[in-house]
């Protein structure tokens, strides 16, 4: 009896009494066959052999040619149910993980550009038949690895998976594995459990039984497997898709294609908290497994890596153009600028954050160069706002706005709006307020400016009595507002009517607030744990705060903490 007998379909043909003599066959003094079971799911049935190898169990793996990968093919009404309710329910948070589809359009071309964008490829590949431990260790606590002294946790778990004689499963013997051999989206089949909740559990269950192959994986979308790639996570997201609240396409973390590859940006001490081995052994083969090691690229060399160096070193320098004072600091903590732009010339993100680089070192000429290639290829909101940025911090007021307005064409744009009002030019700047606010009147923000830049450039008495009862009565204590007010109230007569003093408004405000906490109805909320994103984001937040602790210990004055904004194609 060959290793062809333990190959699909083979396997599935053999008589009993061969698929004994055929175990048999590579039984070892380690590795002894035990019993076989049967196992359905997803429309798939398999003989299972199981095996006790140093005391854990492991079952046969048939390998074979088979097909791995997403297969668009597979998708149907429940996976389409599962889009539209994602937003549907959650509205602009799934837009901003999922990319804001249109879910009146079916078969939405949006959803299948993501399921690939978050699967492997669909492919054919040669696996040989192996041995996979039943369950991780996250399934198993017995057998979980405590692992220290190495840097890198992935090469620390899987040292020590090697040093107990056993290994990792590859990424296709992995997927191969969880799907039990069947062709379809999930290991139960291409069903979207739409209308159960990913984390919370419900009526569906499938995702927690054994699956053809007589092997458990976590219900858990927070748990992850590890693969011998340390760059790749096999079986969840780290809650990722929960915590975004997306709803029913939290669902594709339990796809059997899909992958989570791992970036630069993440903390892969914090990933690896809830990440699992699966242990595996080969067949009929004598050949020592050799851990990975993950290796940080060049970012000379990766122009990906080049641009999460280069963002990572702006997030905390906020100014259009930093301080003098602070050039140093910033200098400290970029890369070498001039070398990046000669690496990467054809690459628009490396280029377009160059351009934002040299802008805040005060270096214009280069700023607009690294844009102007960019350009060159491509003029849209990025690259324009981009530029606008840069004609702003020298000064060229026309030239920003010009760009600004391009930019968000054909809405007006905040932007120029903001710049014109700080430069004094208050009827260009009210123009656009105006319009901003007639767009989106819930926009409390272009309503007062709106209102500011009326009174400021035609001396409109009706606006400025409109902002001094917004200043006085339901923007209490907002300061920019009160600010604006103030100034309005210096140009001209003060409000006709008894004016509450400084104490009484603060009084009021404070009765209003407990009032209002004392009557608020409090729900209790199942808290879902942090993802490792989260995790990471607190450590580092943590971090940076004990360092500007000690930096104004020293004598050195703080600068007021500005309220961070997702970065995109606004970010100046």
């Amino acid at each position: 009896m060959t290793l062809a007998a333990l190959t699909l379909p083979t396997w599935d043909t053999l008589t009993e009494e061969q698929a004994r003599e055929a175990v048999r066959a590579i039984e070892t003094p380690r590795a002894r066959f035990v019993k076989f079971e049967r196992h359905a799911q997803g429309g798939e049935e398999h003989r299972v052999a199981v095996f006790d190898v140093d005391g854990v169990e492991m079952v046969l793996v048939p390998g074979g040619r088979v097909t791995l990968g997403f297969d668009v093919e597979r998708l149907n009404d429940t996976a389409i149910e599962a889009w539209a309710r994602s937003f549907r329910e959650q509205g602009h948070l799934a837009q901003q993980v999922l990319g804001g589809p249109d879910v009146n359009k079916p078969p939405p071309d949006e959803m299948v550009s993501w399921l690939k964008s978050s699967m492997t490829p669909l492919r054919d590949v040669e696996v040989r038949p192996f041995l996979l431990e039943r369950a991780s260790t996250a399934l198993n606590p017995k057998t979980r690895a405590k692992v220290e002294g190495d840097d890198d946790p992935h090469f620390a778990i899987a040292t020590a998976v090697a040093n107990a004689n056993f290994r990792l499963p590859t990424s296709d013997e992995w997927e191969h594995a969880v799907s039990g051999g069947t062709r379809s989206i999930f290991r139960w089949g291409d069903h979207w459990p739409y209308d159960t909740d990913v984390w919370d559990g419900g009526a569906f269950t499938a995702h927690k039984e054994a699956n053809a192959f007589g092997l458990f994986f976590s219900a858990d979308p927070y748990q992850s497997e590890l693969v011998d790639d340390p760059e790749e996570l096999r079986g969840g997201d780290g809650g990722c898709m929960v915590c975004g609240q997306i709803g029913p396409m939290a669902w594709a973390s339990f796809a059997s294609a899909y992958r989570y590859r791992l970036k630069f940006e993440d903390g892969r001490d914090t990933w690896f908290d809830q990440t699992h081995p699966r242990r595996a052994l080969s067949i009929a083969t004598e050949e020592a497994w050799t851990p990975r090691r993950y290796v940080l690229p060049s970012e000379l060399e990766n122009a990906e890596y080049a641009a999460f160096k280069l963002r990572d070193a702006l997030e905390d320098h906020e100014e259009l153009v930093v301080a003098k004072d602070d050039r140093e600091e910033l200098l400290e903590e970029l890369p070498d600028l001039d070398a990046l732009r000669a690496a990467h010339p054809n690459d628009d993100d490396v280029q377009i954050l160059l351009s934002h680089a040299y802008r805040k070192l005060g270096r214009f000429a280069d700023a607009e160069r690294a844009i102007g290639s960019v350009l060159a290829r491509r003029r849209d909101t990025r690259t324009l706002v981009t530029l606008a940025a840069v004609h702003q911090a020298r000064g060229d007021v026309d030239r920003a706005v010009a760009l600004f307005d391009e930019a968000a064409a054909p809405e007006p744009s905040p932007d120029s709006a903001h710049m014109l009002r700080e430069h004094g030019r208050f009827a260009e700047a009210a123009e656009r307020y105006q319009r901003i606010h007639e767009l989106y009147p819930d926009l409390g923000w272009a309503t007062v400016y709106a209102l500011y830049t009326r009174a400021k450039a035609h001396g409109d008495t009706a606006a400025r009595d409109e902002l001094m009862g917004i200043s006085e009565g339901p923007a209490i204590g907002v300061d920019w507002i009160e600010a604006l007010a103030n100034d309005l109230r210096a140009k001209g007569p003060r409000r006709a009517g008894k004016k509450k003093t400084a104490a009484k408004k603060k009084a009021a405000t404070k009765k209003k607030t407990t009032k209002k906490a004392a009557t608020k109805k409090k729900t209790p909320v199942k808290k879902k744990p942090a993802t490792p994103k989260k995790r990471a984001a607190a450590k580092k937040k943590a971090g940076a705060t004990a360092t500007r602790g000690k930096k104004t210990a020293a004598g050195k004055q703080s600068a007021p903490t500005k309220k961070k904004t997702k970065r995109g194609a606004r970010s100046r």
